[in-house]
């Protein structure tokens, strides 16, 4: 179980290691996967166009099973500048809206799912005729 200083330790390894890509994607995925109010404010804030976090904060994203999750991925998959930052959010949206990942929260988050699920689809249908090449087949895929 994720401890009190948890989510502050994560959020400062993220913040503070950008001369390491894998540790910074290791500590946005762990921040996405704890979830909580705080981590996904951090997320949500490295998620911008110019941040040079932004990738592991998208994926993190992916990670952290919430409406305003599925929101922000969705916004940042509309708003994508070229198709690898599409192809980045249509990845973390269909993470997010894995049905095999909300199977293993359990009937408690049904609401949450369906929620998730529907932002998740709308957001890749809509991204689908806007994208070519591999962008386009990661969006599929992500469907």
């Amino acid at each position: 179980m994720a401890g009190p200083n948890n989510g502050s330790v994560l959020t400062a390894i993220f913040e503070g290691s950008l001369k390491d890509a894998v540790v910074t994607r290791a500590a946005g995925e762990a921040l996405g996967r704890l979830c909580g109010n705080a981590e996904l404010a951090t997320l949500n804030k490295h998620a911008a166009a110019a941040d040079p976090r932004r990738d592991a904060a998208v994926r993190g994203l992916g990670h952290c099973k919430r409406v305003e999750s599925a929101k922000q991925l969705a916004t940042t998959l509309a708003a994508a500048p070229d198709d690898d930052a599409a192809e980045k959010a249509a990845s973390a949206l269909g993470l997010v809206g894995s049905s095999w990942a909300w199977k293993a929260l359990g009937p408690s988050a049904e609401a949450t799912e369906r929620a998730v699920r529907e932002i998740a689809a709308r957001a890749l249908v809509a991204a689908l005729p806007r994208r070519g090449g591999v962008a386009r087949a990661r969006v599929a895929k992500a469907m």
